[in-house]
C-alpha cells in the first residue's frame, strides 16, 4: 500500500526523475527549452569539455536563444572557465555570467556538473565521463529555496566583462 500511495501525487510532494548517460542528460536539459521563466545556473565548465556533450550544448544554446529564454550563469573561476568564456562570450544573446571566485566558495570549485533552477524545477547534472547522470526534482518549495540561495550568491559574484 505505501508504494501505491507514493505513486499518487500529493500537492507538496516532490516528483523526482532520474536519467543516466549522455542521452538521459540531453533529455533532462531539453526540458528546460520549454521554460517560461529565466533559468538560473551554476556551471563547472571543466565538466563540459567532452566532445559529445560540447557539440550538443552549442545547438542547445542556439535553440534557447532562438526561443528567447534568459539564463543567468554563475561560472566557476577556473582556467577552463576563463578559456570557455573567451570562446563563447559573443554567442549567448540572452545569457548573463558572473564569476564565483575561489575564495568565495572553495568547496564548490569543481563539482563536475551543472545545477539549473527554473519554474518549479531543480535539475542537477553530473557530466564527468563514467558518472553521467541527472535528476530533475519538481517542487515549488525546493525551487524557491534554491532561487533565494542563488540570488544571495549572485549578489556577491563578480560580473564577467568582455
Amino acid at each position: 500500500m505505501p508504494d501505491l500511495l507514493s505513486l499518487y501525487k500529493i500537492a507538496d510532494k516532490p516528483v523526482v526523475r532520474y536519467q543516466e548517460g549522455v542521452r538521459g542528460l540531453i533529455t533532462l536539459f531539453e526540458e528546460s527549452l520549454e521554460s517560461t521563466t529565466e533559468i538560473l545556473s551554476i556551471l563547472d565548465v571543466d565538466s563540459w569539455q567532452a566532445p559529445d556533450l560540447w557539440e550538443w550544448a552549442k545547438g542547445y544554446n542556439r535553440e534557447r536563444n532562438r526561443r528567447k529564454i534568459k539564463e543567468r550563469i554563475l561560472i566557476l573561476d577556473t582556467p577552463a572557465g576563463r578559456a570557455w568564456i573567451k570562446k563563447i562570450y559573443k554567442i549567448p544573446v540572452h545569457t548573463t555570467y558572473r564569476w564565483i571566485k575561489r575564495d568565495q566558495i572553495s568547496d564548490l570549485l569543481q563539482f563536475g556538473g551543472e545545477l539549473n533552477v527554473y519554474e518549479n524545477r531543480v535539475m542537477i547534472a553530473l557530466l564527468e565521463k563514467g558518472k553521467r547522470m541527472g535528476v530533475i526534482i519538481e517542487s515549488l518549495v525546493l525551487a524557491n529555496i534554491l532561487k533565494a540561495m542563488y540570488e544571495l550568491v549572485w549578489r556577491i559574484a563578480i560580473p564577467v566583462r568582455k
